[in-house]
């Protein structure tokens, strides 16, 4: 059986929210739509108090912030009390297209125009059981890797497997950082580090011809990693300097830095911005 999903539903139409209800109801019958909020921001209180697995949510309900509030949601998500769990799946189902890049840049997984046509719901579930299929894969694979990584620290270390946190005590710099890659335990070196970006309960890591998980908070590695070279540019991004290229401010109140050996630019949050003035 379809293990339960639980689904939120945030529309100020009632009539919207239970022609959505009834859709979901029939092409999705493994969800439970727990809650449903007529306003946006309760919406995401909400979704703060009792996290759940999917929400969809309208973006112009009373309030043009619900794509800023979800933005910030979703980017405090492994800082909060809810860190030990998936940050939920969002859907934004709304009249206005004008949101659409935003609600991108906010890392939704679909953005639904409305009218709403059961065709077009159907893709999104279909992304959705993807999705929730990649990530549980994904959790097995590194439960078994970080299964595997305790035993080798047991063996290295000669000890109860706690070697790795006595180093966290002293903050002992970190030379090369122990990564999973395809059932692999990798070390990559920190100097090859181009950057690091926390995406839910995990933390990506690029070099210019690898991508790893980690699981470790950003917040934990930061002290650990040579201070003159990495910095940290928004709540969810660290970046080693040696790479950075051109710090561009040309989108208006936003800043994105071009680093070499990736595609990915990271966009560099208002308090971060001093480390980039000569730029």
């Amino acid at each position: 059986a379809a293990m339960t999903l639980s689904a939120l539903i945030a529309d100020d139409e009632p009539l919207l929210r239970k022609a959505l209800l009834e859709e979901l109801n029939e092409l999705m019958p493994e969800l439970d739509v727990v809650v449903e909020a007529a306003d946006g921001l309760s919406a995401l209180e909400s979704l703060r108090r009792n996290p759940v697995d999917i929400a969809f949510l309208d973006i112009r309900m009373h309030c043009a912030s619900v794509l800023d509030v979800a933005q910030t949601l979703l980017d405090t998500w492994h800082t909060s009390s809810n860190a030990d769990r998936h940050a939920p799946l969002v859907v934004f189902v709304t009249a206005f297209d004008e949101y659409a890049v935003d609600a991108f840049e906010a890392e939704a997984v679909d953005y639904i125009l409305k009218p709403l046509t059961r065709e077009r719901l159907m893709v999104s579930v279909e992304k959705i059981r993807k999705l929730l299929k990649q990530r549980n894969d994904l959790d097995r694979q590194l439960e078994l890797e970080t299964k595997l990584e305790r035993a080798l620290a047991k063996i290295s270390h000669g000890d109860d497997g706690d070697g790795e946190q006595g180093n966290k005590r002293g903050i002992k710099p970190l030379r090369s950082i122990r990564a999973s890659m395809g059932g692999r335990i990798h070390l990559l070196p920190v100097e090859d580090v181009i950057l690091l970006q926390a995406d839910d309960k995990y933390v990506s890591v690029y070099t210019s011809h690898q991508h790893a998980l980690i699981r470790e908070s950003l917040s934990d590695l930061l002290p650990r990693l040579p201070n003159e070279s990495f910095v940290q540019v928004h709540r969810s991004s660290i970046v080693n300097l040696a790479f950075v290229e051109t710090a561009d401010r040309s989108s208006p109140g936003k800043m994105r830095l071009t680093l070499r050996g990736i595609d990915l630019q990271p966009v560099v949050s208002r308090s971060y911005r001093h480390h980039f003035k000569a730029m």
